[in-house]
């Protein structure tokens, strides 16, 4: 007999079936409903939940058949019994082929009834459990599915790329970052081994590598992999790591591939820096020095003349310090992005013909002569004042510094595209085509005989070039070894200002 308690819905038109199975029911703990016609237990069904239905074939306002079709529309899991004094085989067949579970004869004994009914009810509690089970494993399954899809998302968006590989070798798990990283236009394919998917890759080299070293079995393996991106050399880190079972089995290899370039760039800039210091900031401190011993220790004697020259060489030396830190600032503050900039409208020839008229001077002293060729009737930029006097401050200075005796400088200012540019161009010393990619970057000066005695931090240059695309324009350079070079600096004009000259 079944220890779990039902609730039992007792369909027959014959009121002494009704109580008697009621009877028989109630005190094995079972609640019993009756109904006496068909209507009145599909009012009962949609009302409260039921475990079992035992079904009159013969019902006054429906048969039977057509209440087991309406119980099982409401719920498949109620398990019903048809009970008839009309046993026939025909009748049972037809009753199991619309949902019965049995067929019980009437009269019946108690004893029949109450196993029947344990019957049935295990049945019921078996469905009800495979229907849980089932529930279950739709949860735990989409449960699964949104912990595959967040991981999947998860490692989708790292930066740094990711490669898994089976005990064979075989790419089981990759990224987006990875295919970017390696230069991969499509998706690494799953299942194939990198040595058939990148035949002759560095990566490559350095997995087989990887296969074919045993440290510790714990150890991580890493390495810088130079990387071919279009023309472009980048630096990779290859960090390689075990992949393990519970039991500790080896089962593969995790790769994480990281783009250190820009370290590496970070570093050598230091370098550059470091020995900048060195020089540009030694050099004139150990002039300064020197000068100051020799006048400080009588060796200078008593001509003023002499004493003054050392004094004056000592000032420009101090000077260029100066030059340096300032520049140094400058640029800090211009990666930093604090740096607050005044907008307003702007006359760049004004702006230019100041700068000639400043750097004169060094002009004369250098032979050099300037040619100005400004328009008439010019439109402003919306820039800030302060910064468009050093970027053309800095430009005409190195046409001057950069140029040769009796050389000349020509400035010209003109508006074409939406942009007003302006053309520094001088008859100099030029600069060598494998460095006219990188004459921007920090501390970058063009090492030669002819610049050897020129003295500059070499900042100017990119502080023009963080300045003038701050300000939403660009800055072009063309030049030949030997012949001159010309900085072009473009700023945007305001809507409409080019149509209304």
């Amino acid at each position: 007999m079944t220890e779990k308690k039902a609730d039992i819905l007792v369909i027959d038109d014959e009121r002494g079936m009704r109580e008697g199975v009621r009877r028989i029911l109630t005190p094995l703990g079972h609640t019993v409903e009756t109904a006496e016609t068909g209507t009145q237990a599909l009012e009962i069904l949609r009302s409260r939940p039921i475990d079992l239905a035992l079904v009159d074939l013969k019902m006054p306002d429906m048969d039977g058949i057509q209440i087991l079709e309406e119980i099982k529309k409401h719920d498949d899991q109620i398990v019903s019994v048809m009970i008839t004094a009309y046993a026939t085989i025909e009748a049972a067949v037809d009753a199991t082929k619309h949902g019965a579970l049995d067929f019980l004869a009437k009269p019946f004994t108690p004893s029949e009834l109450v196993t029947l009914v344990d019957k049935a009810l295990h049945v019921r509690w078996l469905r009800l459990e495979a229907a849980r089970l089932r529930e279950q494993r739709e949860r735990d399954l989409l449960a699964l599915d949104q912990e595959r899809t967040q991981t999947r998302t998860i490692i989708n968006c790292i930066v740094d790329g990711l490669l898994v590989f089976n005990s064979d070798r075989q790419i089981v798990l990759t990224n987006p970052a990875a295919d970017s990283l390696i230069g991969r236009p499509s998706r690494l394919p799953v299942g194939e081994t990198l040595a058939n998917v990148l035949p002759g890759h560095p990566l490559t080299s350095f997995m087989e590598k990887a296969w074919s070293t045993t440290p510790d079995p714990y150890a991580m393996l890493s390495e810088e992999i130079p990387v071919d991106d279009n023309g472009t050399e980048r630096i990779l880190m290859a960090n390689v790591a075990p992949v393990r079972n519970p039991r500790g089995e080896m089962r593969g290899l995790a790769v994480v591939l990281r783009d250190i370039s820009q370290l590496k760039a970070l570093d050598r800039m230091k370098s550059q820096f470091v020995s900048m210091v060195s020089h540009d900031l030694k050099a004139p401190l150990a002039a300064i020095e020197g000068y100051l011993d020799v006048i400080l220790t009588g060796a200078a004697g008593t001509d003023p003349e002499r004493t003054r020259m050392m004094l004056e060489r000592c000032r420009e030396r101090a000077q260029s310090l100066q030059a340096l830190i300032r520049d140094l600032l400058d640029l800090t503050s211009l990666e930093s992005g604090k740096i607050s900039r005044q907008l307003e409208p702007v006359n760049l020839a004004e702006v230019v013909s100041r700068s000639v008229e400043f750097l004169k001077v060094s002009a004369d002293e250098r032979q050099v002569k300037i040619r100005l060729d400004v328009p008439d009737a010019l439109p402003t930029v919306e820039a800030d004042l302060r910064e468009m006097e050093q970027v053309f401050n800095n430009l005409i200075s190195n046409a001057i510094k950069y140029n040769r005796p009796e050389g000349e400088v020509r400035i010209s200012l003109r508006t074409g595209e939406g942009y007003l540019r302006v053309d520094v161009a001088d008859t100099g010393i030029g600069i060598p085509e494998e460095d006219l990619g990188r004459v921007f970057d920090e501390f970058c000066r063009v090492r030669s005989e002819e610049t050897s005695r020129i003295s500059g931090t070499g900042l100017g240059l990119t502080i023009v070039k963080r300045i003038v695309e701050a300000h939403f324009g660009r800055v072009e350079v063309e030049s030949a070894w030997g012949k001159g070079s010309t900085f072009s600096v473009l700023l945007p004009l305001p809507a409409g200002a080019e149509s209304s000259l």
